[in-house]
Formats: C-alpha cells, sequence, structure tokens
C-alpha cells in the first residue's frame, strides 16, 4: 500500500512522484494472483456436415482483471469426444475428434461484464471411419493452421454464463489418402461455438 504523506514530509512525497514519473513499479502495476476458476464445456455446430460436437467438462482459470478490463488465463478441455459426421449425400463420417490448444486465453471484460475472450486451437481427428470402412489417417491429422475462436457474452462471477461466437474451420492436412476427402466434407465457414461456464463446476444434463 502507498503509505499517507504528511505534511511537509518533502523526502517522501519527492520519492512518490519520482516513482510515479519515472516509471517505476508500484503497488497497482503488481500483477494480479489468479482470482477466476470456472467449469468449462465446449460445444459446436460444425456447419457444413451440419453435426454438432459436445467436448467433456473441462475448466477455464485465470486472472480477471477489472480494473484493466482484461482476462488472461488458461482452457482445458476434458477430453477429445467420439462424434459421427452426416454430410449430405455421403456414408456418416465417425472420428475421434481433439482440441489441440495453442497458448493461452486472452480476453477483454467491460465495466457490465460483456466479455470477449479468444483461444486458438487446432483440430485433430483420429480413428477416422467412413460408413464401416476404417481409413487410415495416421496421429498428426489436424487443422492446417489454428483455428481463432472468439466467443462474446456477458461473463457471470456467481452463476452460469454463455458465451458465443463463429468461426472458419481451415483444411484438414497430414491425413494420408483421406486428406481430400476430408476436405470436401468437413471444413468451411459459418461454425458455431459456444463456451458456457459455471462456477459451482457442474452442468445441468
Amino acid at each position: 500500500m502507498c503509505r499517507r504523506v504528511e505534511r511537509g514530509s518533502v523526502f517522501t512525497a519527492g520519492l512518490f512522484m519520482a516513482l510515479l514519473l519515472g516509471g517505476g513499479t508500484t503497488w497497482a502495476e503488481a500483477p494480479l494472483e489468479p482470482n477466476f476458476s470456472q467449469a468449462a464445456r465446449v460445444g459446436t455446430l460444425v456447419a457444413k456436415p451440419n453435426t454438432r460436437v459436445a467436448f467433456p467438462v473441462g475448466s477455464l482459470t485465470g486472472t480477471l482483471d477489472l480494473l484493466q478490463n482484461v482476462f488472461a488465463g488458461e482452457l482445458t478441455v476434458g477430453g477429445p469426444v467420439r462424434t459421427t459426421f452426416h454430410p449430405a449425400g455421403f456414408p456418416p463420417l465417425t472420428a475421434t475428434v481433439s482440441m489441440v490448444l495453442v497458448g493461452g486465453v486472452r480476453g477483454w471484460v467491460d465495466d457490465a461484464m460483456q466479455a470477449r475472450l479468444l483461444q486458438r486451437t487446432h483440430i485433430r481427428l483420429s480413428d477416422v471411419w467412413i460408413g464401416f470402412i476404417p481409413v487410415s489417417v495416421g496421429s498428426q491429422c489436424m487443422t492446417s493452421r489454428p483455428v481463432d475462436v472468439e466467443v462474446a457474452g456477458t461473463l457471470d462471477l456467481d452463476g452460469p454464463s454463455s458465451l458465443s461466437g463463429t468461426y472458419f474451420l481451415p483444411d484438414f492436412a497430414n491425413c494420408g489418402f483421406a486428406t481430400a476427402t476430408l476436405n470436401l466434407l468437413v471444413p468451411g465457414p459459418g461454425n458455431g461455438v459456444t463456451v458456457t461456464l459455471n462456477p459451482f463446476g457442474a452442468f445441468e444434463e
């Protein structure tokens, strides 16, 4: 804390002004301790095959600085999920879908708790089947570049919150002979995403 300057204390006042004008570190600039931790559930609607993917519950933790209106934290996803896509005019495509997160969550939260958060991630596909036929895609079948996922909504510190947005899903790469087929059926614009948060750590099914 900054000590109150008594009248006549020239030295103390001069030191305070030197720190303020000279760019020294003051108590107001000290980094905040992590103060945000909520259960997080990520769901997406992949537009081209019109298929919902709901990942297991993970968490969003980090530091919410309401003086600077910024958020910095880490998202964890509860694991991969087995999903069957139903592209029009094509046999069902079944795959294990994983999020391979790139860096942490960064964002802004205004005084009305309106939040805008950004996370980058690759999407990986494994154990792929087309109809009843297994397709070898290797261990590095994922989006050719990270997906920029941005969500926005009202952040509630005392109850559930829902933040949503849209994203572009780029082509997949390193999927062997299945690469062209996957890129025909899955990637594209207009994919919806929702991040549901709960400070109590549980969600109603």
